[in-house]
Order: structure tokens, then C-alpha cells, then sequence
């Protein structure tokens, strides 16, 4: 494996993180159904948050 963090993410929002250098996790535990699928919209909202716990980290 290369890099930092170790990432898993699940279709209604929730994803994992794992930092192997620090031995520190963040887990989004959420329940994203819609009438209507914006899922793209919701992967760069997503993508966001993930950089903002990378870069704090």
C-alpha cells in the first residue's frame, strides 16, 4: 500500500479513514437517501470534508 491514509467509502455517505503513520481513524457515519440522486454533488461534498481531515490530522 502507498501512502498515509487508508480509505473506505459506502453509498449512503459513510466512509472510514485510517492514518497508518499516526494510528488515527475518523468515521462518517451518516444516512443519505433522496427522493432524487445527486450523488455527484454529494461526492465532491464528501471529497471536501475528506481533505479537511487529511489536512488537520
Amino acid at each position: 500500500m502507498e501512502g498515509t491514509w487508508l480509505d473506505h467509502t459506502g453509498y449512503t455517505g459513510t466512509f472510514i479513514m485510517w492514518n497508518r503513520e499516526k494510528q488515527e481513524a475518523a468515521i462518517f457515519l451518516s444516512n443519505r437517501t433522496y427522493e432524487k440522486d445527486e450523488r455527484a454533488q454529494w461526492i465532491v461534498d464528501r471529497n471536501q470534508v475528506m481533505d479537511m481531515i487529511r489536512r488537520e490530522a
